[in-house]
């Protein structure tokens, strides 16, 4: 019998970091000629260590993407948060103004100019 093809598959089955019952599974399937004098046992060997180093690179690449994601995600959040929570004071002191309640703790002074040559 002469082999004259090969097929590998490798794959990788992994929990995402952050949602819980999600699995992620990169996966790749190979396949090569066996040149003539080539033992197909030394090729078979090598492509799937191809395979594997192609898989492994991949879920790395992923990981690394998801957590940029999840870093990206956390400060926009916290952004949000600090924005609203301003917006929140400013309405507050705005309806004091309203309401004529303003006093010297809740005004805010701009800092002297410094034009002019003072």
């Amino acid at each position: 019998m002469k082999i004259t093809q090969i097929t590998v598959k490798a794959g990788r089955t992994f929990n995402h970091p952050f949602e819980s019952y999600s699995n992620l599974r990169p996966e790749v399937e190979l396949t090569a000629t066996v040149d003539d004098g080539e033992s197909p046992i030394e090729a078979a060997a090598e492509l799937q260590e191809t395979a594997e180093k192609l898989v492994e690179d991949h879920k790395t690449k992923m990981l690394d993407r998801i957590y940029s994601l999840q870093r990206t995600q956390t400060v926009t959040n916290n952004l949000a948060r600090i924005y609203l929570e301003g917006m929140s004071r400013a309405g507050y002191v705005a309806s004091l103004a309203i309401n004529g309640e303003v006093s010297a703790r809740h005004s805010y002074s701009a800092p002297a100019s410094t034009e002019g040559g003072a």
